[in-house]
């Protein structure tokens, strides 16, 4: 019997492989990366100032916005100055606020508070005058004549019964102001083209001056 016979074949083994570790060269430092530090450089530069320069831009803001006015300012030009839209007859805040002034404008106003407000009306707003002047101060009144109270194109009804109610009138206005309210006898101070009416300055008695009413 033929014994089998097992052929050994001799296989090489292939060679090692050798591991290898990837080499990544870094590049040499360049000028490339000095924009960068000096970028940092400059933030860190920038905010070690920032204090310094918020304080002085709080003191540039603080030194342009306008003070708030006092006292003494809002008695002075401009700041005394105040516009208002009321009836001049009825408003008590000037005499609430103990106010007086050294000069009072009535001009074309009293024919509108003569038909208005009739005769009481019109010696209200003479005598308010008179107190909100100072010893001394001046009311410059341009009053309209009795033809201007005849013309019927702006009045309403109410007004016209008003008007046919009146006693005192316009060209006696300068005999009330002296010899009632007690102002000084007037001094015409011209015309106003076109109207051509007079204007005519009465001055308050000064402090001590006698009193115009004991003249007669």
């Amino acid at each position: 019997t033929q014994v089998p016979t097992t052929t050994a074949t001799s296989t090489t083994a292939p060679p090692p492989i050798e591991a290898t570790t990837p080499t990544v060269q870094r590049p040499a430092p360049t000028s490339a990366a000095t924009p960068t530090t000096q970028a940092a450089t400059t933030t860190q530069a920038t905010a070690a100032t920032t204090p310094a320069a918020a304080t002085a831009a709080a003191q540039a803001t603080t030194t342009s916005r306008p003070a708030s006015p006092t006292p003494k300012m809002l008695s002075s030009f401009p700041h005394n100055i105040e516009f208002r839209c009321e009836n001049f007859l009825t408003s008590e805040i000037e005499e609430k606020r103990g106010t007086t002034f050294d000069v009072v404008l009535c001009l074309r106003l009293t024919k509108w508070v003569h038909v208005n407000w009739g005769d009481e009306g019109i010696k209200n707003l003479f005598h308010k005058c008179f107190s909100l002047l100072k010893p001394g101060g001046l009311l410059v009144l341009e009053s309209q004549d009795w033809r201007s109270y005849l013309k019927n194109d702006r009045l309403s009804r109410r007004c016209r019964e008003t008007r046919d109610a009146i006693e005192l009138m316009p060209d006696e206005f300068g005999v009330y102001l002296v010899h009632v309210i007690g102002f000084c006898p007037a001094i015409s101070i011209g015309t106003s083209p076109p109207l051509k009416r007079p204007m005519l300055l009465f001055r308050r008695p000064a402090a001590g001056e006698a009193d115009p009413r004991g003249t007669g």
